[in-house]
């Protein structure tokens, strides 16, 4: 439509162009046929978006404009908001892009890459970078080699991906404190006296009573 905003576009396989726009959701073309229908989020039609991307599966993602990541329902008509982390979810998505199986994703400053195969489970979360010290443009990303690329408001910023997989993942305001197996101390049942953190691996059976303790390291965000 001549009226649309269209802020993105790409090309599907079966002869599918997909666009995103600012305020009809994702458009969907068959370019056989020539019809055109609109994928809109569940609960607000309105909610503007700025970049697609197409993973390794063949489905198809949405960053919105301070709404947070959205993947489309093709058999509902629908766009299904899916964050990784509970951050996202009032955040602009700034970039969007796959290195192998992986989806990286950006908002402003933050960097989180993840891998969602289930329509049930949560994504898997590999990397979760907060506030960093840059200021991402929109839609400016690329990877050469074994680096990712992004357009900032400072200029072309590079990074690694080996030193960015070494940064804290997750939450990196939780800290594990212990591991308790049937009422013992990890530090009792293994006697290495090391700290939780350097900890691997912790095997328990079937049945076993596990308890994990926790602190939270800012007492400004108590979620």
């Amino acid at each position: 439509s001549a009226d649309d905003n269209v802020t993105d576009i790409l090309y599907a396989q079966e002869d599918k162009i997909f666009f995103a726009t600012s305020d009809r959701g994702v458009g969907e073309i068959d370019v056989k046929s020539g019809t055109v229908r609109y994928n809109v989020p569940e609960g607000n039609a309105a909610i503007p978006f700025h970049n697609l991307l197409l993973d390794a599966d063949g489905r198809l993602w949405a960053g919105s404009v301070n709404n947070g990541l959205y993947r489309l329902d093709a058999d509902r008509n629908r766009l299904v908001s899916r964050n990784p982390i509970r951050e996202l979810s009032n955040q602009s998505i700034a970039n969007l892009l796959t290195v192998d199986d992986e989806i990286w994703l950006t908002t402003d400053n933050d960097l989180v890459s993840f891998r969602d195969t289930s329509d049930v489970n949560d994504p898997e979360v590999f990397c979760y970078v907060s506030d960093m010290d840059v200021n991402f443009s929109s839609s400016a990303s690329l990877l050469i080699e074994d680096t990712l690329v992004f357009g900032a408001t400072e200029g072309v910023f590079n990074l690694a991906l080996e030193d960015i997989r070494m940064q804290p993942h997750l939450n990196s305001q939780m800290i594990m404190t212990d591991f308790i197996v049937n009422g013992k101390s990890y530090r009792e049942l293994d006697d290495s006296g090391e700290d939780i953190n350097y900890v691997s691996e912790i095997n328990v059976k079937k049945g076993d009573n596990v308890e994990i303790r926790y602190t939270l390291a800012d007492y400004n965000d108590y979620q």
